[in-house]
């Protein structure tokens, strides 16, 4: 839906799928309707339904596999929903390109499939714990489609021949993803269709011929590109699946047509209880909570009666300990705890939690949903308390600059009667991240270690420069499709500690700097100064914009600007400098979402005089770096003493 170049590559734009989204409806026929459009950058998935079908407990997510396997010119785009009793996920994807990279396509398909995940936890399993990170293969039906990027394994003679006599079958022997799924390297548990048709890739638009090169020779070989894969624990039928002849692109569209059994009978109340997913997302009544539980009408009545006739007398909670201790919490990473319960009562009982004693941190779930939650006879209670330190209300600057502890005492209520209170101990892993720019500068030591503020700030925190350091070292081309998505947590470690890091870990480095700009509790930099800058350049010219945008920051953040920019310029070779600097502005924003504005935002960088923050990185930009570890900028931003200290 976005054609795809370095810089639209790395940000979705919006107003491409708005167009593709508004076409398509205006073709659905009055009796259908929308139910889903979701973009990443070039990929999109569209679900529409049939009036007279009931959707419910719709969720989407979205992975990115591209460069530093998180842009989305590769990657995948998921939804989740139920009909009729029958959990659904559908996938459009787009997977790494070229004959030779057939392993690259399987990880992005595993990628896709742990990163592509349903968060809502509103439901409970058998045990009592919420569901919470709901996962692609998790339901009863599972639809996989998109350009897959699989090709034949054929010189591209013998594929014509084989094209030209239309001998599907000993095509399909080649295939590389017909060989990778029988192998069990990828897609495991899917089914795939018979291709009987011709391979949809690489055509000249706008005609029916594959595509050749100017002595006429095939330019890529022929391929089925674009697949449809189904996983079922149900009875699922493939009724057809074709290919159309559309000529406006380089490929040609597929479609599958599937019979999939909907009918309850004897499946739906045993399901309802034992798969997790059924009616996930979807907020239910206690009266159709009830009915996971009895049935039939008389049953309803007499829990409505009950319901009446609640006597404080009987509505005893009782908890195994009313102390609950957290796991170790780190930046960003969810930890959650549990306390065991019984309810002695003999009839429902409402329990909540006062929400003032809530923190933002923290969220609390009583059998799975967030209260007030019903509780019937003798039903076992489970609370579980999900934790997670962000930069959100500067929770994580107060828990590392301000060493307050973390802690909360939360005020149960069961039927308005305020009981005992539950008490939630933790501790926090101090870090960087989170961490306003202004504070940190003062910080000279490491904050992993009781940090104490400095009387004098440096120009730059010293995390920057530690990354800075390990991405000018490194001697790799800049990673622009990792095979796996990197951990960078073992080199949020060492710079919390103060430690170098060594260029060999680029990859997790670059992952750790983008994220460290885009966990900022104030972006670097605003849509104001792209947008300034914009209309600067056009009054005054391209440079002297950068220069007056630059000047009217402050400090902090123009100094971050500068060295970020400056960056780039130092990358090793076969890095494509381009699409690196759009990431970088993306994520100084800390949205990339508006493709406009991170392109303006990346002409700010690149426009970026250097020599505002250092006279010599003026000289610098127009040296050849050596890749030696004592390169001109590695040792200009590294010493002995540590960042530069402002004056």
């Amino acid at each position: 839906v976005q054609a795809l170049t370095a810089m639209t590559a790395v940000v979705t734009d919006p107003a491409k799928g708005k167009s593709w989204n508004e076409a398509i409806r205006k073709l659905l026929k009055p009796n259908y309707y929308m139910v889903c459009f979701r973009q990443l950058v070039g990929i999109a998935l569209l679900i529409c339904a049939h009036r007279d079908v009931q959707v419910d407990g719709l969720l989407e997510a979205d992975a990115g596999t591209g460069f530093l396997n998180v842009v989305g010119n590769k990657g995948g785009v998921a939804a989740r929903f139920d009909v009729n009793g029958v959990s659904i996920s559908c996938v459009s994807s787009h997977l790494a390109a070229h004959e030779e990279n057939i392993a690259k396509r399987n990880q992005n398909f595993q990628d896709i499939l742990k990163r592509a995940t349903f968060a809502e936890p509103i439901f409970v399993e058998d045990s009592g714990n919420p569901v919470r990170d709901i996962h692609i293969l998790d339901h009863d039906v599972v639809f996989w489609l998109g350009d897959m990027n699989y090709r034949i394994n054929l010189p591209a003679r013998e594929v014509m021949q084989l094209i030209d006599q239309e001998d599907w079958s000993t095509l399909a022997r080649y295939d590389q993803l017909k060989t990778e799924m029988n192998a069990s390297r990828v897609a495991p548990g899917f089914e795939e269709g018979s291709l009987n048709f011709a391979p949809t890739y690489k055509y000249n638009s706008d005609t029916n011929s594959y595509r050749v090169d100017e002595e006429g020779g095939i330019k890529r070989i022929p391929s089925w590109t674009d697949r449809i894969l189904w996983r079922s624990r149900l009875g699922v039928r493939l009724l057809a699946y074709r290919r159309h002849e559309v000529f406006s692109s380089d490929h040609r569209p597929v479609s599958a047509l599937f019979d999939i059994p909907t009918q309850m009978g004897d499946r739906g109340m045993l399901d309802d209880r034992t798969n997790p997913l059924r009616g996930v997302a979807r907020r239910r009544s206690l009266r159709e909570d009830l009915g996971d539980w009895f049935h039939g009408q008389r049953a309803f009545d007499d829990l409505s009666l009950l319901s009446n006739e609640h006597s404080t007398e009987y509505n005893t909670i009782n908890f195994t300990s009313q102390t609950l201790v957290l796991p170790m919490l780190t930046y960003g990473k969810r930890v959650q705890a549990n306390l065991v319960g019984t309810h002695t009562a003999r009839n429902a009982t409402v329990v909540s939690i006062d929400p003032k004693t809530i923190p933002s941190w923290c969220t609390v779930y009583i059998n799975g949903r967030i209260p007030p939650t019903t509780i019937i006879p003798a039903q076992p209670i489970d609370m579980v308390v999900s934790a997670l330190v962000t930069k959100r209300d500067g929770t994580a600057e107060k828990l590392t600059l301000q060493g307050e502890p973390l802690f909360a005492d939360f005020v149960l209520i069961v039927e308005g009667a305020k009981s005992g209170p539950i008490r939630v101990r933790g501790t926090y892993q101090k870090s960087c991240f989170g961490i306003s720019l202004e504070n940190l500068l003062w910080y000279w030591g490491p904050l992993r270690y009781k940090p104490f503020p400095s009387s004098v700030p440096q120009v730059l925190p010293k995390e920057v420069w530690l990354l800075g350091n390990s991405l000018v070292g490194s001697a790799h081309p800049f990673p622009l499709h990792s095979d796996t998505r990197g951990d960078f947590s073992s080199v949020r470690d060492q710079i919390d500690k103060g430690e170098e890091v060594h260029p060999r870990d680029h990859v997790s480095a670059a992952l750790c700097l983008l994220a460290f700009l885009k966990e900022l509790p104030e972006p670097a930099l605003t849509r104001g100064d792209a947008e300034s800058f914009s209309e600067e350049e056009a009054k005054i010219g391209i440079q002297n914009a950068a220069a007056t945008v630059l000047n009217a920051m402050p400090s902090s953040k123009r100094n971050l600007v500068v060295y970020i920019s400056g960056l780039f310029h130092y990358l090793p070779k076969g890095t494509d400098h381009q699409a690196v600097l759009a990431a970088l502005a993306a994520a100084l924003l800390q949205d990339s979402k508006d493709a406009t504005v991170v392109i303006k935002a990346t002409n700010l960088l690149a426009a970026t005089p250097l020599n505002i923050l250092f006279p010599s990185m003026g000289r610098l930009r127009r040296e050849r770096i050596s890749r030696k570890p004592n390169s001109s900028l590695e040792n200009m931003s590294r010493s002995s003493s540590g960042p530069r200290r402002s004056r």
